[in-house]
């Protein structure tokens, strides 16, 4: 059972810190000050619900940990998407830089038989799913890309308990609440959302999270990427489309994922 203070400490704490970032982002002057603090308010909450439950919660492995590793990337991705502007080639490249981040940390368990061509494709997907959903917020209500990923960050709480990851089921369920804050603020103040750099962290933190739970887990390859192909499918323009497409994707990568044990094994 989960106690009322690893609840606070890996679900409310962060989407308060989330908002409350937001909120200050918001009361900032467009520029380099204003995209770090977007981009912070998803890499902290995401840092605090990893770590939170560190202490809680027994890790597959010591050092390698997705719990350790994903934190880290996705703050390195907070900064970069501060730094860099659109128009620059590396801001462009960044999903592809991310992604073989993610190939050298796993590469012993890659280059392990039986199946690493199926989780080298996995990581390709990563940077395919990424790179629409990054122009998909783009002439959209502030709440739509919140919606779209709202919805995808409880799918991969749920794929990631199919994949027999409790730990990662808890991070992507901690950003999952914080997501959910800030959609719900967006519909009063939609300056409040934490807008494109924080999109990018939130994308790659949870995509990171579902690799993770294919490499250090049991989740099928096939159900991450029909999971990474749902949050592709938001870039579609009408919202009736784009989200039907989005949680027909989303069921079918979950009945992929299920167990053929069931969740007790």
């Amino acid at each position: 059972m989960i106690s009322p203070r690893e609840i606070l400490l890996a679900f409310l704490l962060p989407a308060l810190v989330c908002v409350l970032l937001g909120a200050l982002a918001a009361r900032v002057r467009e520029g380099w000050p204003r995209r770090s603090l977007q981009a912070c308010a998803m890499a902290l909450s995401y840092g605090l619900a990893s770590f939170a439950i560190a202490g809680y919660i027994p890790l597959l492995t010591p050092l390698s940990s997705a719990t350790d590793l994903v934190p880290l990337l996705a703050l390195a991705v907070a900064l970069l998407a501060a730094l860099l502007t659109p128009d620059q080639f590396l801001w462009r490249a960044l999903p592809l830089v991310l992604a073989t981040g993610l190939l050298v940390c796993f590469f012993n368990r890659l280059a392990s038989p039986p199946a690493w061509p199926e989780r080298g494709v996995a990581l390709l997907a990563l940077v395919a799913a990424w790179s629409p959903s990054r122009e998909g917020s783009v002439g959209r209500p502030a709440w739509r890309p919140l919606l779209a990923l709202g919805t995808f960050a409880g799918a991969v709480a749920l794929a990631c308990i199919c994949g027999r990851v409790a730990s990662l089921a808890l991070v992507a369920g901690g950003l999952g609440v914080s997501i959910g804050a800030c959609f719900l603020v967006s519909l009063r103040w939609p300056a409040w959302s934490f807008a494109r750099p924080g999109l990018d962290v939130a994308v790659f933190a949870l995509g990171g999270t579902l690799v993770c739970a294919v490499y250090l887990g049991e989740l099928a390859p096939l159900a991450a990427l029909a999971l990474l192909a749902a949050l592709a499918a938001s870039r579609l323009p009408r919202f009736t489309h784009a989200f039907g497409a989005q949680l027909a994707l989303t069921g079918l990568g979950l009945w992929l994922a299920w167990p053929a044990d069931g969740l007790v094994s």
